[in-house]
């Protein structure tokens, strides 16, 4: 009977300790896994950060292309008025030109 409590005294401590080794390899499994995990976690801010980056990128970059079509928009229109200012000032030119001819003809007349 003591050989019989010596043998499953021996049993449960052999259980005991495989218990404990089990333990501590199922606690270092955990610890590799948070580690992982905060892994994870830093990874997935960065790509929020990322992302919040181009998105700002995207917003500035219309802003930029709606402040440069207004300006194209206005220097068409500054463009037209300078072609419509040209072109009247040459009709004033090719007038001012026959005015000067029909004076020339006028002031030749009464010289001679």
């Amino acid at each position: 009977m003591i050989e019989k409590l010596q043998s499953e005294s021996q049993n449960i401590a052999e259980i005991t300790q495989q218990t404990v080794e089990q333990a501590q390899s199922s606690s270092s499994l955990i610890g590799e896994i948070g580690g992982d995990v905060n892994s994870i976690a830093d990874s997935s801010r960065a790509v929020m950060d990322m992302s919040t980056q181009i998105s700002t990128s995207a917003a500035e970059q219309s802003s930029v292309a709606s402040e440069i079509a207004t300006e194209l928009s206005d220097i068409r229109t500054q463009s037209a008025t300078i072609r419509e200012v040209a072109e009247n000032s040459e009709i004033g030119v090719a007038n001012l030109s026959k005015a000067t001819k029909v004076l020339s003809e006028v002031l030749t007349r009464y010289r001679t």
